[in-house]
């Protein structure tokens, strides 16, 4: 939180109450003051690290928020990716932006996934190549009936 100059900070708890905490930080990297600069909402995601460091990227969150004006279709859209990844929360604006349906599971096994699919009739999986290869390993989607995938 230090290294992306949080200043606020929204915690959620277990029964559904939250609360803000303030921090008295003075912005100084310069992609943030360009956010600030401009008045508009930043979101900064960090890497996992693969180098043994975290590394940050800074997002003009207006901007992101900008490409969900245009209507797209609505679909019944499994959170794979976590929102700790560009991909995750790509995935949750264009749902709730669009009137589609957001199911989440309890864990990401491959069984987990594929009876997820088979029982709300997910039509879209946002996921990793890696991902699709461990389903073919582990044959869950022989299990399953995914046909309510779109291709």
């Amino acid at each position: 939180m230090e290294l992306a100059q949080v200043q606020f900070a929204v915690q959620f708890d277990g029964d559904d109450s939250w609360h803000v905490t303030r921090f008295d930080r003075t912005v100084n990297h310069p992609l943030l003051r360009q956010i600030v600069a401009r008045d508009a909402s930043g979101l900064v995601l960090f890497s996992s690290g693969s180098t043994g460091e975290s590394k940050a990227s800074v997002l003009d969150l207006d901007r992101l928020l900008a490409k969900f004006e245009v209507p797209r279709p609505a679909y019944r859209t499994l959170v794979f990716l976590l929102l700790d990844h560009i991909g995750g929360i790509n995935t949750l604006l264009h749902g709730l932006c669009n009137g589609g349906t957001i199911v989440t599971t309890a864990d990401r096994s491959p069984d987990t996934v594929c009876a997820a699919i088979e029982t709300h009739r997910i039509q879209l999986l946002p996921t990793t190549p890696t991902f699709l290869r461990i389903l073919l390993i582990a044959d869950a989607i022989r299990r399953h009936d995914l046909s309510s995938s779109k291709s």
